[in-house]
């Protein structure tokens, strides 16, 4: 069998016409067992248009024969008709002169034989019922010939009714100038070399178009269809600007690929285009929503902002930290309300940045995570979110020159473009520690410099900004508090805090400095604050106690005589309090004033160790006796220890009062201080107390003697002195005895008389031993200074006679006083 009798087997026609005749007729060519209907077609016997009117089928009869033969119109066995013309028919037309014709169930015409042109013309074409699936195949069978369905007709394709059209093999056509409506589907079969054109301005199809062969659409106008299928064999071509096919719920088509290969039109050609009802209505695009928000039709920005990997590392935040990479999604929506859509992502990127990844950047990727191209986006419908991840494996610097770009199956296109940049965090320069603060003395001041610089590459768009903040515990002091707006690669903006120890007590003083550092955004990147990791360092330093001196604020030296060499200690000791070492010792000169003497130094006196009484001693002068008072002043130093280089501090001077007593030996002596008798002599040699010769009976003679404290009345010492009659006789002694605490300038008094009335020469010898003695001047061993003893020699002599020497008698005689001598040398003898 033959693939037209193939076809012809699976039709079956039924005419339905309004008059009551069609119906009849129809009955009866729907009956599975009428016979075969065979009209004869022949240019000899036939007009070059067969009509039905009425119940008379025109010239007709029904032969039988095989639709081989050329000339005839054959009903095949499985009901459905064959117009086949003879080889010379041309330009024939099959006219049904009723309301309709109405193809149900499967139902294939045909146009076969010489025919190289055939009208196919009835008032209304109607395929299927409404509800049962029914399919009317319209052939063109002969070869090289052209099948017109008429435009006078109307083509009505009901619910689960199909018209497929089929060119038959190469070289033949298929011109529908007929409007086709209804919820049915049409079909262009896929006939290779065959072609359909489709010439009527007017379609409005709410079923499939399914175009598996070649159709061409012509003539202008829009022509609206349910949905639009061009398969893999399909083609559609739309020769003008005005031929338009309005898809009101999916167009789909084998060949849109995906990704950065998606193709709209793909097996479309012409000016013509495919839009959506939604475009038709007045949609100007697709939506883009990025990170959830609200979709919008024209070109928008993802913008996407991280740290750089490397600026992470350097940090030491690795594995702690993860906004080295961000993630950004947007969706794809369909705003429209009628039309499905589907499409797909490029990745239209110049030169595309290989830190970005995900599904939304990655062409195909898109169409696998959404079906975008596959399944579509309902009206009213969203995509999926598209995640696009910026990883930060580079150096600093912008994001540019990324885009997407999302079409549709309806030519709608719109751009996203991606944007943003690396940062580099900020990075502050290192303080390991330990920060030694120089030696200083309790209550000092010293301190050292903390610098904080942010050490990131310069790049005053992409590197961040440092801030932080100092904080000191334990023994450190000092410039604690906020800073920021540090720039890398500007030491302007560099900080610097004093940083110390606390001073009020000596010892090695410890503390910690905690710096709390962060990376604060830049350039509006939304990055916000980032922490950094803290530093920590240590502050030490060594604060020294002065020496403290306590020295005795007056000294009395001992009394003594002139030129006497006795000392007094000064006491000196350094009271500070200890401190483990970290107090210094004390050193000190001395300088006298007048009248005070002595000299000396003392050093390395430490804390709590006790006076010293032995380094400085002092004196008065002795060069003179009296009442001695000077000062001493000492000059004091706290010198360092450990080595602290802090070398001698003044500590200032001490004046001490020196006084001392300075008292004159005793000086023994004697002398005459009045009567008879002459005195001569000295005490180292002895003295002599002369009453020469006196007349007998002339009275008693009497001499006034002193033993004397020769040493000035003030600051000597006491003179003790005693007696002794060493040989002779014959005077009369008076304050002989023993004596003490005779003062300088002071005298005992002594009196030696000679009585006349015992004739003879006189001589006596008397021995005075003297010595000094003070009760302020101390002794070794206890009790009061007692100096040594002199002795002093006092020879008295005289002589009584009774003759008296010439030059006394020449006195007497002057003085009339001879008779009164004789008077008594008379006396005298009788006695």
């Amino acid at each position: 069998m033959s693939r037209d009798q193939e076809r012809a087997a699976q039709m079956k026609l039924k005419f339905l016409p309004v008059a009551a005749s069609f119906v009849a007729l129809a009955a009866a060519l729907a009956a599975p067992a009428v016979a075969a209907l065979d009209l004869q077609l022949s240019d000899a016997t036939l007009p070059n248009k067969l009509s039905f009117s009425g119940t008379t089928a025109g010239s007709t009869n029904w032969p039988g024969g095989s639709p081989a033969a050329p000339g005839n119109v054959y009903r095949v066995a499985t009901s459905g008709f064959i117009i086949r013309g003879a080889a010379s028919a041309n330009n024939a037309t099959v006219a049904f002169q009723g309301d309709s014709l109405t193809l149900l169930d499967n139902t294939t015409f045909q146009m076969r034989g010489g025919f190289t042109g055939v009208t196919f013309d009835v008032k209304k074409l109607i395929v299927g019922d409404g509800t049962n699936a029914s399919t009317a195949t319209a052939i063109v069978a002969a070869a090289g010939a052209t099948y017109t369905l008429a435009a006078s007709t109307n083509i009505e394709i009901l619910t689960n009714g199909t018209l497929k059209l089929d060119a038959g093999t190469s070289g033949r056509t298929m011109i529908v100038s007929a409007p086709i409506t209804g919820n049915g589907n049409l079909t262009v079969a896929d006939i290779a070399g065959g072609n359909v054109i489709y010439s009527n301005s007017g379609m409005t199809l709410g079923g499939a178009l399914t175009v598996n062969g070649a159709l061409q659409v012509t003539g202008g106008g829009n022509r609206t269809v349910g949905t639009l299928a061009r398969t893999a064999n399909g083609s559609l071509a739309l020769d003008g600007a005005t031929d338009q096919v309005v898809v009101t719920s999916d167009y789909t088509n084998t060949g849109f690929g995906s990704g950065n290969t998606f193709n709209a039109r793909a097996g479309i050609s012409g000016s013509g285009a495919i839009i959506s009802a939604d475009m038709a209505a007045g949609r100007t695009n697709q939506g883009l929503s990025v990170n959830g928000g609200t979709a919008t039709a024209g070109n928008t920005a993802l913008n996407l902002n991280v740290h750089t990997t490397s600026s992470i590392a350097a940090n030491g935040l690795t594995g702690t930290n993860t906004s080295d990479v961000a993630n950004g999604d947007y969706r794809i929506q369909n705003t429209g309300t009628v039309t499905k859509i589907r499409g797909g992502a490029t990745n239209s990127s110049a030169t595309p940045d290989g830190r970005l990844s995900g599904v939304g950047i990655s062409g195909g990727s898109v169409e696998t995570a959404t079906g975008y191209a596959a399944t579509g986006i309902a009206a009213g419908g969203t995509s999926p979110n598209l995640g696009v991840t910026f990883t930060g494996s580079g150096a600093a610097g912008a994001l540019s020159g990324q885009t997407v770009t999302v079409s549709d199956n309806f030519g709608e296109s719109q751009e996203l473009d991606i944007t943003g940049g690396a940062y580099d965090l900020a990075q502050a320069n290192a303080h390991a520690g330990p920060i030694t603060i120089a030696a200083q003395h309790v209550g000092g001041s010293n301190t050292a410099t903390v610098t904080v610089s942010n050490v990131a590459p310069t790049d005053a768009t992409y590197t961040e900004t440092l801030s932080g903040g100092l904080a000191l515990t334990g023994g450190a002091t000092g410039g604690s508090g906020t800073f920021s707006g540090i720039t890398a690669g500007d030491p302007g903006t560099n900080v610097s805090r004093q940083v110390g120890v606390n001073t009020g007590t000596a010892g090695h003083i410890t503390g910690t400095g905690v710096l709390t550092l962060k990376s604060d955004a830049v350039n509006s990147s939304g990055l916000g604050q980032t922490a950094l990791l803290d530093q920590s360092f240590d502050i030490a330093g060594n604060v020294f106690a002065y020496a403290a001196a306590t020295v005795s604020t007056s000294v009395t030296v001992a009394a003594q005589h002139v030129n006497g060499s006795e000392r007094a200690a000064i006491s000196i000791a350094n009271t500070a309090a200890a401190s483990g070492g970290y107090t210094e010792t004390l050193s000190a000169t001395m300088t006298t004033s007048p009248a005070a003497t002595g000299s000396g130094s003392v050093g390395g006196l430490v804390a709590g160790a006790g006076p010293d009484t032995t380094s400085l001693m002092v004196g008065v002068d002795t060069t003179t006796a009296g009442a001695k008072s000077g000062t001493a002043t000492v000059l004091l130093s706290s010198d360092e220890v450990m080595s602290s280089g802090l070398g001698s501090t003044s500590l200032g001077s001490s004046n001490v009062g020196v006084v001392g007593d300075v008292y004159n030996y005793a000086v023994g002596d004697m002398a005459k201080t009045g009567g008879s008798g002459t005195f001569s002599g000295t005490a180292q040699v002895g003295f002599n107390l002369d009453f020469g010769t006196i007349l007998q009976n002339t009275g008693t003679y009497t001499a006034n003697l002193g033993a004397l404290n020769t040493a000035p009345a003030a600051f000597s010492d006491l003179l003790s002195g005693l007696f002794a009659i060493t040989a002779g006789s014959g005077f009369l002694l008076t304050g002989f005895d023993p004596f003490s605490g005779l003062a300088g300038q002071g005298s005992h008094a002594l009196t030696v008389a000679l009585a006349s009335a015992d004739l003879g020469s006189w001589s006596e010898t008397i021995k005075f031993t003297w010595n000094g003695s003070n009760t302020a001047i101390p002794v070794t061993g206890g009790g009061t200074y007692v100096g040594p003893t002199s002795d002093i020699f006092l020879t008295i002599s005289g002589t009584v006679t009774d003759t008296p020497e010439p030059g006394i008698l020449w006195l007497m005689a002057s003085a009339g006083l001879l008779g009164w001598y004789s008077a008594r040398r008379k006396v005298a003898k009788c006695a």
